[in-house]
């Protein structure tokens, strides 16, 4: 059952990861923003093998703009306090609930996590350490929404992380803080089209090409024709046609949000 789970979600265009037997460690070289399966026969084989996977969240669905978020609850108090009408795992502590969904935004609430671009989740009838088996409740027909916090129970919670600065957040930042760690954490977890696709998502819709070299019309002057690029290895923009010069996932939002990088990576930051 594990296979068939694992191929139903490939055929559905999610990214998926090689998980070590009975374990939530990912194998060295793969992750959200490292390395996916790409050849499935080989994954085929590893999982009836006893091999564990995971699903990239974010990835998959209709629309590049889109893809699959999961609902982490580690409170089950939470889960039961509405219906939510799509596929459902039960994981060892809790419940995770799929939803293919416009905002692949990543937030974190006490007991619950939304898992949108660049997070990963087990995938159903995996084995957790414990030797629980996430075990699916019905179904894999996932509903499609706009966003997850348009849900009663989300909107009345307050995320532990934002990923865009809160309207009355202060333009002052300390000079003196050290950022030199957090600005390595940030471009570690962050890359430069799960940027775009938060913070441009207009232009990520215009991304073309494939592997390390992508095009997408810039976002910073009138473009029709693709004139800004990105380097998804190194995690880098920048446009043939404006002034605009090379950068990287801070400057990108820093210029996006029209704040300074020391905010960037102070709002950033709190997003890790």
């Amino acid at each position: 059952m594990k296979l068939t789970y694992a191929t139903i979600l490939n055929d559905l265009g999610v990214k998926l990861l090689p998980v070590k037997t009975q374990s939530k460690h990912i194998l060295a070289g793969y992750g959200p923003h490292r390395r996916q399966v790409t050849q499935f026969l080989p994954f085929a084989e590893f999982l009836l093998n006893g091999g564990n996977y995971a699903l990239c969240t974010g990835t998959g669905g209709k629309h590049q703009s889109g893809g699959l978020v999961v609902l982490d609850f580690d409170n089950p108090d939470l889960y039961y306090q509405q219906n939510w009408d799509t596929f459902a795992v039960k994981t060892a502590r809790g419940y995770h609930v799929y939803f293919w969904a416009d905002d692949v935004r990543s937030f974190a609430f006490d007991g619950l996590d939304v898992l949108g671009i660049g997070k990963a989740c087990m995938g159903a009838y995996s084995v957790h350490p414990s030797g629980a088996i996430y075990q699916p409740l019905n179904a894999p027909s996932i509903r499609s929404i706009e966003s997850v916090r348009d849900f009663p129970l989300l909107s009345k919670l307050q995320p532990k992380v934002y990923l865009a600065p809160p309207k009355s957040a202060s333009k002052s930042v300390s000079k003196n803080i050290n950022t030199g760690g957090m600005v390595a954490r940030i471009k570690s977890s962050l890359g430069i089209l799960e940027a775009m696709r938060l913070y441009q998502p207009k232009a990520a819709k215009t991304i073309t090409g494939a592997g390390r070299w992508r095009q997408y019309n810039c976002a910073f002057h009138d473009d029709n024709h693709r004139s800004g690029w990105l380097d998804t290895e190194r995690n880098l923009f920048g446009c043939h046609a404006c002034a605009l010069r090379t950068g990287d996932v801070i400057s990108l939002v820093a210029k996006t949000q029209n704040i300074s990088n020391a905010e960037a990576i102070q709002m950033l930051g709190g997003a890790l």
